[in-house]
């Protein structure tokens, strides 16, 4: 386990008006960083107005190292974004991200779905190996650059 991995803090709670508005611009500069088509802070607090997505967010100190946006409608949930700062990256924190998701959406959601870019050949390393399956692909899913996106699966 290394350092990082020992001091990176989960966390998933509401958070008072200023906390998030402070997450919230860390995040979408993380989307800035990370991305070639980023949520803007604008979209993340739209998508997270809404009482079915959630957010984890995954600190080490002060700074976010990163984050997971999902939904949990009924019995199926689905990641919508998984995120860890690009310095941070190979420290196990995508790990303690995912292991932090399934422990809160097991027991409630029989399934959860994910795309992910098909070159993205880490991500869906973790991804199989916290049990998602493929389940199809969707051509031309991505832009900029265009790419096909990979369906996964898990089932609980």
């Amino acid at each position: 386990m290394s350092e990082i991995e020992k001091n990176c803090n989960i966390h998933i709670e509401l958070m008072e008006e200023e906390l998030q508005d402070i997450m919230l611009k860390a995040v979408a500069e993380l989307e800035q960083r990370a991305y070639s088509v980023p949520w803007s802070a604008e979209s993340v607090a739209d998508t997270l107005s809404y009482d079915h997505n959630f957010i984890i967010t995954a600190s080490s100190g002060e700074k976010l190292a990163g984050y997971l946006i999902f939904n949990l409608i009924m019995d199926q949930s689905e990641l919508l974004r998984i995120t860890v700062d690009e310095t941070l990256r190979n420290n196990g924190i995508g790990r303690k991200l995912m292991d932090s998701y399934i422990n809160e959406i097991k027991g409630v959601a029989e399934s959860s779905l994910l795309e992910v870019r098909a070159s993205n050949v880490p991500a869906t390393a973790l991804y199989e190996s916290c049990g998602y399956e493929m389940l199809a692909t969707r051509k031309g899913y991505y832009s900029e650059p265009v790419e096909d996106a990979l369906v996964m699966s898990l089932t609980f």
